[in-house]
């Protein structure tokens, strides 16, 4: 069936399947999908990831626990915040790039991953501008018009090249965003929350969809590609 937000491919010229990003290469580092959301009926105890990786976003906490809200993780910008089981650790000059689907509640400094400091944490600080904290090293990649409105579902996807400049890039449902300048960061990163910076600064709205990879550079054929399944899949 055709609208279900999903492709297909071929395999050895005869079968098709469902394409989702574990599909090819190279792999995800990590995939919190919808149908992955585990809640008790009242919060959301845990994001289960559809990777190879099994590395889960759990919050221990009642009173920090997000709930399930138009099929998404809905974060309320005060304290909701989850945890990966294990670090997502970048080494400096490596590649990384962050699928985020998201509509925002509002535009104030919205972290989507980040840790309990301020050294590494990529955010959304107003309508117009990102704040991007690499290997201690802050990055303000900023647009002449307003890109990140509330209420807006988004596909917004955050890439850092491979390679000693490590070219910082931002697209939006897509499509290259062009800044005001060209910024760029190689230094070494790690995460340790969703939705969480230093325990002042959380995400506030919904997280529909979240792919995470590193290592190498995606073609751009694969980034499109993954623009496209998750387009289809949200209705964006």
């Amino acid at each position: 069936m055709l609208g279900l937000g999903v492709g297909f491919y071929k395999l050895g010229g005869k079968e098709y399947f469902p394409w989702t990003p574990n599909t090819g290469g190279p792999p995800p580092k990590g995939w919190f999908k919808p149908d992955a959301i585990v809640t008790d009926g009242e919060g959301v105890l845990r994001w289960d990831d559809s990777s190879a990786n099994l590395n889960h976003l759990a919050q221990s906490s009642e009173s920090d626990l997000g709930t399930l809200d138009d099929g998404a993780l809905l974060l309320d910008g005060t304290s909701d915040h989850y945890d990966f089981s294990s670090n997502i650790v970048i080494s400096a000059e490596e590649a990384f790039i962050g699928f985020f689907v998201i509509k925002l509640a509002n535009v104030n400094q919205d972290t989507l991953l980040g840790t309990g400091g301020t050294s590494n944490f990529l955010q959304i600080l107003t309508n117009k501008k990102l704040k991007l904290k690499i290997g201690g090293v802050q990055e303000l990649p900023t647009f002449a018009s307003a890109q990140f409105s509330s209420d807006e579902k988004m596909i917004l996807t955050i890439q850092r090249e491979a390679g000693a400049t490590g070219n910082l890039n931002v697209f939006k449902n897509g499509t290259l965003l062009t800044p005001t300048s060209q910024l760029d960061n190689a230094g070494a990163i790690t995460f340790d929350s969703l939705g969480l910076r230093n325990s002042d600064q959380f995400f506030g709205g919904h997280i529909y969809e979240v792919i995470l990879y590193d290592i190498e550079d995606l073609s751009t054929s694969r980034i499109s590609r993954i623009h496209e399944y998750l387009k289809r899949k949200h209705s964006i």
